[in-house]
């Protein structure tokens, strides 16, 4: 249903109605001098005209007012539950709404631990990090993928310092490098930022983002 056309016309005529002496040429809307006879009828057919519009516009103000207390009534019962922090990073399928404290709490990094034959799980938040602790050999395919999740991958430099991350053929299979694979050596401290996207169940696109040291 949609609103009725504004009669602008029948408006037009009933808001040039007043009480002044009818005269067909300079006042045809006067009412005085016998004007009420000349203008009575087509006023009643006016006002009839404009009070239809009225109820008309008045049922599909009801119509719309009851679609949104349906609308309000449906996001109320979908959205009344906080995501939690893990549902949203790894994209649950559920109805709840998002807060500012679960999403930043969903982009906090977690703390992968070191291991030479380092491995990987996606889990709980969109941006993860490690610090190496001895030369890293190889990177296993990640676990707990979720299609469309992407994040940031931090190496951070511990230790005494100068250790390796590893080449492009000691990555998992699930791996594609797009650009240079990152290389990783000196001080204490320095890090090596890699930008992530899960394209596929086992398919995880990568980009060196570069080192600050």
């Amino acid at each position: 249903m949609a609103f009725p056309a504004t009669p602008s016309a029948d408006i037009a005529i009933l808001a040039a109605l007043n009480g002044g002496a009818y005269d067909a040429g300079s006042n045809p809307s006067g009412l005085g001098e016998g004007g009420h006879r000349t203008n009575f009828v087509p006023a009643m057919g006016s006002t009839a005209d404009v009070a239809n519009w009225i109820a008309a516009v008045i049922t599909e103000m009801l119509v719309v007012a009851a679609a949104v207390d349906a609308d309000a009534a449906s996001a109320a019962a979908g959205s009344g539950t906080e995501i939690s922090a893990a549902n949203l990073a790894n994209l649950a399928n559920v109805a709840h709404f998002v807060s500012g404290r679960r999403y930043a709490s969903a982009n906090a990094f977690t703390t992968q631990t070191f291991n030479a034959t380092q491995t990987w799980n996606m889990n709980d938040t969109f941006n993860h990090q490690v610090t190496l602790t001895a030369n890293m050999t190889s990177v296993s395919n990640p676990t707990n993928k979720v299609v469309g999740k992407s994040g940031i991958l931090v190496f951070i430099m511990g230790g005494s310092g100068g250790y390796t991350i590893p080449v492009k053929a000691s990555w998992g299979s699930d791996y594609r490098w797009f650009g240079d694979v990152p290389t990783m050596g000196g001080a204490t401290g320095s890090m090596c930022m890699i930008s992530y996207l899960v394209k596929g169940s086992s398919e995880v696109w990568l980009s060196w983002g570069g080192n600050y040291t």
